[in-house]
């Protein structure tokens, strides 16, 4: 049962670069697209246009900070997979400090 358990989680796919990009940049634009005939009505072609590709190459920047943010944590929980050392860090921290204010209070 292991072995086959294995073998699926080695047939995983993950998503191309090119497959993120287009699955972020849908999600982004999405129905916003069906109101830009009026916006470009509005404000005009040459000011729509400008602003229409500022918008993008900020959505653009956005989704490459969100996809490297996924990428380092990825990496980081592979780094450290057991939380429960923290706990304990911290919980070895604090007796150190319940002891030294003890030792205060005592002198």
């Amino acid at each position: 049962m292991q072995n086959q358990q294995q073998k699926h989680d080695t047939n995983k796919k993950y998503a191309t670069p090119t497959m993120a990009f287009l699955t972020f940049f849908k999600a982004m634009f999405g129905s916003g697209l069906l109101a830009l005939p009026n916006a470009f009505h509005q404000v005009g072609l040459p000011l729509g246009i400008i602003t229409y590709m500022c918008v993008s190459i900020g959505c653009t920047f956005s989704a490459g900070f969100i996809l490297y943010a996924s990428q380092v944590i990825s990496e980081n929980r592979r780094l450290q997979p057991c939380w429960d050392e923290e706990e304990e860090d911290d919980a070895k921290i604090q007796e150190e400090e319940e002891e030294e204010a003890k030792t205060l209070h005592d002198d």
